[in-house]
């Protein structure tokens, strides 16, 4: 589970991919890096309506399959 999150280190300083969504002005300036990473890697989708949901609590399924994925883009490294 750990090199799960050991690939967070990769996330860059491109962030242009963010501008997709419509509510990306509420990812702190800091978090912005690793969200555009998240998003680049297909582990983070987002919502109908190109939004984010930032302020929003994750299910259990949300967070599972984003578990999941991050693995899986993990292993294909």
């Amino acid at each position: 589970m750990t090199q799960v999150f050991l690939c967070w280190y990769k996330a860059g300083e491109n962030t242009d991919v963010l501008e997709y969504y419509n509510d990306s002005y509420l990812i702190s300036e800091y978090a912005k890096p690793y969200v555009a990473f998240a998003i680049n890697q297909k582990i983070v989708k987002g919502y109908e309506g190109n939004i984010l949901r930032m302020n929003s609590p994750i299910t259990r399924a949300e967070f599972v399959t984003l578990l999941y994925t991050a693995d899986s883009v993990n292993e294909e490294e």
